[in-house]
């Protein structure tokens, strides 16, 4: 035995020996057990040889001791609570439950309903197979003209009718404005119609021109959309009167626009003009030439395959520009100048980062402070991205933090900028009346000068954030309240009620909203509660009746839809997924005014579109308005990239909130808000899509102010060892008698990993592939063989 070398060198047994084999003899008796345990009932036992049970009785050896340990020292697992099946409505349930097999539970209807029609149209196959309206199911369907008793399929999916049969509209008198089913041509006329219709005489043809409705079928509904409801499109084309089958009727909606005037300013696209600033901005490029690098000290380095710097913002587009306009003028004679003909005279504005100071000099100043120039340029009418309303400092009666949060876009200055000697100046005496509220001599039209008495009016100030009665929310799947917290900061809803299973954000959401009443149980559970008409849960809390939820508001999990979860086809995924069918159930049965649902952007993409199809298809057949898109939370203020889907619905009667235009600029790169469906691509509502008010808040304005702390310390509350840095800090700790910090706590990391954190450089896009592969020194006396 003294001749076997099976440790490996540098150990310090240089020979297996008997003294050796005797100190690990529990360790190799085990090995030999396991072996045997894992082989086959044919086989030898190796623990039966004379050699092994002569090892076994001179060292004292166990049997089965590894195994007694480790069953003492195994935690029981705890078993999972049983995932509860969506409680839905029957509408809900009648569109989501060929989608969610198994998850939702089955209502009394369905029970007694037959056997569902093979052609399900909300799969993947029945979206890329349209009814062909010439069989003899598809005339029996609303959309055809039929009645939609029979509710049997398509025979022949696919296919596209050539003709349809007309309507004689003999005796029916049509007029302008009209709605009208027109006989189909083709197989893109098939669907078309009813028509908004203008009657005329063209070339003594009786003709009119018709402005075209679309029907749900060929929106991204597909399938999914209600055979009965219309789209207003903005396509028109001329008809001859002869295709008209019958008469119908149809609302109207009428949008008013902006009114620009001298000395009001407004924002200009960042292509208007130029500034002058102190030197040109410098893109620092960082390279990734690999083969400059040493393989033996970073070798991770080449996983490094572009220059691109993760949220760097040195792509990010400039903000808007401001200007004041001093004329507008047109280069056309006439009052029929076009968009395109008419132009502004405009006094530029100076940001802080725009001056000789640069974005270092300014990065403690107020986004909201400019600087007034005498610098004039005439730029195009398309230029013009919106209003903005600037005063001069010292005209305004409040404080300008008090001023900025009045209304919005607002802008103040207390000094001019001359660019040329690089220097603040005062400004002149007419932009020192910028924001004075006087009283101003008018005279009415046709009286000269001495006619007439002349009548005072005062120049109205900026208008103000809209005060409003605030609605009674709902909030599921409420967290900590986070997702309310913003519509309780601009007054427009107070949560009177919130659902979260989980108990510390239950908890904490109470202490956040003392007002509201937070069931800490399973949504589903509520719901039924609601629906077999209880009044109490069982822990004595009165629930919601219907007309009392004038909001209700949710972001469902959304660990199955994300795109970063590798286990959503499993069934703990699909279950939080069918919570999304709980919601529009709660939607259904409360029938609030307003919804608002919330999700991660791959929702919108989930399963080929259809989870969002049917989300919308369930709110149209409700009765709602509804508009979906995905945000971009970096737009909004918040210093990191977080796209997010937001589906709007407001019920009939009340106006359909319009998304918020972005507020800050932010990487292009990572706003890419678009989405694709069925070859069809869908762009934000949104019209500022390429700069923004304001600049973006960054890291270092969010974090520059945080004391350093050590590995695993952790402070509740402590003191701020400095002064806000930025603007995002000063609003951050506005309304704080004393600036208390909370929470503040760091992770305890290994030696090793905290090592591995020191090591990264600070250069920007540097991370864990900048790692020297070196033995370093741990915090805790001992040394790593490599990083």
């Amino acid at each position: 035995m003294n001749r076997i070398t099976v440790p490996p060198s540098g150990l310090g047994t240089d020979a297996f020996t008997e003294d050796c084999l005797l100190r690990h003899a529990q360790f190799v008796v085990d090995q030999v057990q396991s072996f045997d345990l894992a082989g086959g009932v044919e086989e030898a036992q190796l623990l039966t040889t004379a050699c092994v049970r002569a090892l076994i009785r001179l060292a004292g050896v166990t049997l089965g001791k590894r195994r007694a340990i480790r069953k003492v020292t195994r935690v029981k697992k705890v078993a999972a609570a049983p995932l509860t099946k969506a409680t839905t409505t029957p509408l809900v349930s009648e569109l989501f439950e060929n989608f969610f097999k198994g998850q939702i539970q089955s209502t009394i209807r369905q029970l007694k309903q037959g056997p569902r029609r093979t052609r399900c149209g909300v799969c993947e196959a029945c979206q890329q197979q349209p009814d062909c309206g010439d069989c003899k199911h598809c005339r029996d369907m609303v959309k055809f003209g039929g009645s939609g008793r029979s509710k049997q399929c398509c025979i022949n999916p696919g296919k596209w009718i050539t003709n349809r049969s007309s309507v004689d509209v003999n005796g029916e008198r049509l007029s302008a404005g009209d709605c009208v089913v027109v006989e189909a041509e083709g197989p893109a006329a098939a669907v078309r119609g009813p028509t908004r219709v203008h009657v005329e005489a063209a070339s003594g043809q009786r003709c009119y021109h018709a402005a075209w409705f679309c029907r749900g079928q060929e929106t991204l509904l597909g399938e999914t959309a209600d055979p009965a409801e219309l789209f207003v499109t903005d396509e028109c084309e001329d008809m001859p009167l002869e295709s008209i089958t019958r008469k119908t009727r149809f609302g109207q909606v009428r949008c008013s626009g902006e009114t620009y005037s001298v000395d009001k300013c407004v924002f200009l696209d960042p292509a208007a003009f130029s500034l002058r600033r102190r030197q040109a901005w410098v893109k620092t490029v960082k390279t990734c030439d690999v083969s400059q690098v040493d393989e033996e000290l970073y070798p991770e380095y080449y996983r490094k395959a572009t220059s691109y710097v993760k949220g760097s913002n040195e792509e990010t587009p400039d903000p808007f520009r401001i200007g004041r306009i001093s004329s507008i003028f047109t280069n056309r004679t006439g009052s029929n100048a076009e968009a395109g003909d008419v132009f502004l005279r405009v006094t530029k504005f100076y940001r802080g980062e725009d001056t000789f100071r640069g974005k270092e000099g300014s990065q403690h100043s107020d986004p909201h402070m400019i600087y007034y120039s005498s610098e004039e340029v005439s730029v195009a009418f398309g230029h013009v991205m919106g209003k903005c309303h600037v005063v001069y400092g010292d005209n305004l009666t409040c404080s300008p933090e008090e001023y900025r949060r009045c209304g919005p876009h607002r802008f103040y200055f207390l000094e001019a900028y001359d660019a040329d000697g690089k220097s603040f100046t005062e400004p002149s005496p007419a932009a020192k009346r910028m924001g004075l509220l006087r009283k101003v001599r008018w005279r009415p039209s046709g009286q000269g000068k001495g006619k007439g008495a002349a009548a005072q009016r005062a120049v109205p100030p900026p208008p103000e954030h809209p005060v409003v009665a605030p609605l009674r929310a709902l909030d599921v799947f409420a967290g900590c309240g986070g997702l309310s917290a913003g519509l309780h900061q601009v007054g427009v809803a107070v949560s009177q009620w919130a659902i979260e299973i989980n108990q510390p954000a239950a908890n904490a959401y109470r202490l956040n909203n003392p007002q509201a009443t937070v069931f800490s149980e399973d949504c589903n559970h509520l719901l039924q509660l609601a629906i077999d008409g209880a009044e109490q849960n069982a822990s004595g809390q009165r629930l919601p009746k219907p007309g009392e939820v004038d909001l209700l508001c949710g972001g469902p999990p959304c660990q199955g839809f994300s795109g970063m979860n590798r286990f959503n086809p499993r069934q703990y995924s699909q279950f939080k997924n069918s919570l999304i069918v709980s919601f529009l159930s709660f939607c259904d049965f409360y029938r609030p005014k307003y919804s608002i649902l919330e999700n991660v952007r791959n929702f919108v993409s989930y399963k080929a579109n259809v989870v969002l199809k049917l989300t919308l298809a369930c709110l149209l057949k409700m009765g709602y308005q509804c508009g979906f898109g995905v945000l971009q939370a970096g737009n909004y203020g918040v210093p990191q990239t977080r796209r997010r889907a937001i589906i709007m619905a407001s019920a009939p009667g009340f106006r359909l909130p319009l998304y918020p235009e972005p507020q800050h600029v932010f990487s292009l790169r990572a706003s890419s808000l678009a989405m694709v469906m069925e070859d069809t691509k869908y762009t934000p509502t949104c019209r500022w899509s390429q700069s923004a008010p304001y600049r973006t808040v960054t890291v270092r304005d969010a974090m520059s102010d945080l004391p350093e702390i050590l590995n695993g310390e952790k402070h509740e509350q402590m003191p701020y060892d400095r002064d806000a840095n930025s603007h995002f800090q000063r609003v951050m700790r506005a309304g704080q008698e004393t600036a208390l910090l909370r929470d503040h706590v760091c992770k305890e990391m290994a030696p090793l990993i905290a090592a591995r954190i020191r090591h990264v450089p600070t250069a920007p896009g540097s991370d864990w592939r900048d790692l020297p592969n070196l033995a370093v020194r741990l915090s805790d006396g001992t040394t790593s063989r490599l990083l």
